[in-house]
């Protein structure tokens, strides 16, 4: 689930709505696919409305300036760059990095497709911020 501003909201709802909205949404996701959404999160949504901590969904946090300021425990994946360079891909990719490889692969993320299973676990380390 995607949680940023991007530019394109200058009239944002107050935080119950929001947040009882997203509650009902994420319901809903969980139940019909079995599995729990990550949750996109950028500092400008995080700092405006929080992700309350009985949400129980994990972060991906964008931070393509440094290592994560919030609590460790409280975010999954960290998108450390937006400008990647990766062999196979023409362009500019995201880099991520997983704070738990065992987490990404826990039942609760992972998407079964065509008899595979994906866990989206990232195959690039984040240099050294």
């Amino acid at each position: 689930m995607d949680l940023e501003f991007g530019g394109n909201c200058s009239k944002r709802p107050p935080r119950d709505r929001l947040l009882s909205e997203l509650s009902e949404f994420l319901r809903r996701v969980r139940d019909f696919s079995g599995n729990r959404p990550i949750l996109y999160v950028t500092y400008e949504f995080y700092e405006a409305y929080g992700v309350p901590p009985e949400y129980d969904h994990a972060l991906w946090i964008r931070d393509v300036f440094g290592r994560p300021r919030i609590e460790r425990d409280r975010w999954l994946v960290w998108q450390y760059h937006c400008r990647g360079r990766v062999s196979g891909i023409r362009g500019p990719v995201d880099l991520n990095a997983a704070s738990s490889l065992e987490g990404l692969r826990s039942d609760d993320y992972c998407v079964q497709s065509a008899g595979q299973v994906s866990t989206g676990s990232p195959r690039a380390s984040p240099q050294t911020a």
